[in-house]
């Protein structure tokens, strides 16, 4: 059996409505905390070699992001907090004092990440740590599933930058949070053209390359490019 270790990507702390985005809404809408405790569960408690809570981007109550992650699911664990979503409650680890016990030492005993700054970072850095413990089966939980696509992207990117060791699998576990004040029918993903009968396979200007270009402008251009495109899209195009 594979020895897994857990990442839990960190959200900034200031992130609107943090503490939802976290923690989601009971019974069936887990947020990362839940849901990282859930796959733990999954794939059985004594197969848990680390975990990870990521990063130290940002600070609240004299605390990194990776600490009070942290400390919010510690106290989920006094309160009895999880109990509140089936997909946890109704684990056999969960429902036993023996699993609880492992539970709470993992998280107890879990590595706080607080060198990063952000998820290239966070990955690189949680998979030299994994190695070092012997972990070769990777979960990592996005902060919702709004950031999952863009983890999956950055641990590719990271990969291809030789800063995943070799023989480590990773697998992303995307939360049913999305970003506050959104659902995820608002993340947009840009592929490249890559269908033969695709006309914008040989366009001279492609989709993804003038989105990657705009978060190049700073916020104030950015809004005004955003204005007068959205005036030309409503009023040339229709649309």
């Amino acid at each position: 059996m594979r020895k897994i270790g857990v990442l839990v990507h960190g959200l900034f702390l200031q992130a609107n409505d943090w503490e939802h985005i976290v923690w989601g809404t009971p019974p069936y809408e887990l947020g990362s905390l839940p849901k990282a405790v859930e796959m733990m569960l999954q794939f059985g408690l004594d197969n848990i070699g680390c975990m990870i809570f990521g990063t130290g981007a940002s600070q609240k109550d004299g605390m990194k992001e990776a600490e009070y992650t942290r400390h919010q699911v510690q106290l989920a664990m006094n309160m009895r907090r999880l109990e509140a979503y089936p997909a946890i409650k109704e684990q056999n680890d969960f429902q036993s004092t023996r699993g609880l016990v492992r539970l709470a030492e993992l998280i107890n005993t879990a590595t706080l990440e607080t060198d990063a700054k952000n998820t290239v970072e966070e990955i690189a850095n949680a998979a030299r740590q994994f190695k070092e413990r012997g972990c070769d089966l990777i979960i990592h939980v996005p902060t919702c599933g709004s950031h999952a696509p863009r983890c999956v992207k950055t641990y590719l990117q990271v990969k291809a930058q030789g800063n995943i060791p070799d023989g480590q699998v990773w697998i992303a576990a995307a939360a049913e949070t999305t970003f506050a004040g959104s659902t995820i029918n608002d993340v947009v993903i840009i592929e490249p053209p890559h269908r033969a009968d695709d006309p914008m396979v040989d366009a001279p200007v492609k989709a993804h390359e003038m989105a990657s270009k705009l978060f190049k402008l700073p916020p104030p251009a950015r809004i005004k490019f955003l204005q007068e495109t959205t005036k030309v899209l409503r009023e040339r195009y229709g649309v």
